[in-house]
């Protein structure tokens, strides 16, 4: 944006400056808005896999824990050993797939670091050009 600043007082390039900084702090937050519904949608996104990940390991499972049990019976196991021995294997499972789900869902894989980094850039930037604006000259007593 640029201003005819050869006739202009110091409240009005002051003011331009608010305006121009109130123009800039809303457009930052409608690219942190986007930011956070994309991060929504993606964690979302995640917990809707872990969910269906959920269903199909159950069905599979127990299929799979069934056909375990059956072959470490004819090994010589008992029914109950068997059946531990199968629950524990599932269980380790399960934990591996939970944990890949809880990983994409850690807080800084969805915080909004591109529209954090631009606004504390647009902070630095506006603190630096306040601080360089011209003082008035002192009034004579």
């Amino acid at each position: 944006m640029t201003h005819d600043t050869s006739r202009r007082s110091t409240m009005e390039l002051v003011s331009d400056a608010i305006n121009d900084a109130t123009t800039l702090v809303g457009s930052e937050a409608k690219l942190l808005k986007a930011e956070m519904s994309n991060k929504v949608d993606q964690a979302v996104m995640a917990i809707g896999l872990m969910v269906i990940a959920a269903v199909f390991f159950i069905g599979a499972l127990f299929l799979l824990l069934q056909t375990g049990v059956a072959f470490l019976i004819q090994w010589g196991l008992s029914p109950a050993v068997a059946h531990i021995l199968m629950a524990v294997v599932s269980a380790v499972i399960g934990g591996a797939l939970f944990m890949a789900g809880k990983s994409a869902l850690k807080p800084e894989k969805l915080t909004p670091t591109r529209s954090l980094d631009q606004i504390n850039r647009d902070v630095a930037v506006a603190k630096q050009a306040v601080g360089s604006t011209p003082s008035p000259a002192p009034r004579p007593h």
